[in-house]
């Protein structure tokens, strides 16, 4: 958690200058502040020995099919997890916080804060890619 606020404000930075929509900004912040959250709480260190997780975070320009994309690539070598960011997620949003099950929310928000969220078990680490597609060429 002490590189917490570093890491944000990479993805804050890289963010702003890639996405010149608001609202890809935010979206982009939004879902790579939940996938880091979900690495650095909840899923990936293991209770024993959390020293030996490394977690790296890199930002790149794509061309896929003609189209330009701004990518997030969120990193670690902690256990294997798959949250199954393939798969949709149903929400009920009219349902009281207090009665919905624990956990998926933060996994359904990264699915809708960006144009595209996939995982990947590649090189013995957890692969997060958080992509928007960018308005330019």
């Amino acid at each position: 958690m002490e590189s917490w606020d570093g890491l944000m404000e990479f993805i804050a930075q890289q963010s702003e200058r890639h996405l010149t929509d608001p609202k890809k900004i935010y979206g982009m912040r939004l879902a790579g502040e939940e996938i880091l959250s979900n690495m650095i709480r909840e899923t990936h260190l293991p209770a024993d020995d959390p020293s030996h997780v490394h977690i790296w975070i890199t930002s790149r320009l794509l061309n896929q099919a003609g189209k330009p994309w701004f990518e997030l690539l969120l990193e670690d070598n902690g256990p294997v997890f798959d949250p199954n960011l393939d798969q949709p997620r149903e929400i009920q949003l009219t349902t009281p916080i207090n009665e919905r099950p624990i956990g998926g929310l933060g996994l359904f928000l990264v699915q809708n804060s960006c144009d595209d969220a996939s995982y990947e078990w590649s090189n013995n680490r957890n692969c997060y890619h958080l992509k928007m597609q960018l308005s330019g060429p």
